[in-house]
């Protein structure tokens, strides 16, 4: 099950004032089921997407000089630079 998460908190949110603003997020639930029920669930939440909008959370910019490598050319072994490959792909 996919969400959307909103409001407005009425205190302090991963230990950032909200000042009266609004917090919106996505959630994913995925559900085992077994004999008509639940034998397992596990629930993610990108919370980091509001403290984002509140600027409370900042990410880098993506350096303009860098042009990803086509999907075809990647290897498939581990990265000699695994850094590099998570910039390369944001």
């Amino acid at each position: 099950m996919r969400s959307t998460v909103t409001g407005t908190p009425a205190g302090p949110y991963l230990g950032v004032d909200p000042a009266g603003r609004p917090m919106r997020f996505e959630a994913i639930d995925i559900w085992r089921i077994q004999d008509g029920l639940v034998a397992e669930g596990w629930h993610v939440e990108d919370f980091a997407a509001a403290l984002a909008d509140w600027g409370a959370l900042t990410f880098a910019s993506r350096p303009q000089d860098v042009t990803p490598t086509p999907a075809a050319d990647a290897a498939m072994d581990a990265p000699a630079d695994p850094q590099g490959a998570v910039r390369r792909w944001y």
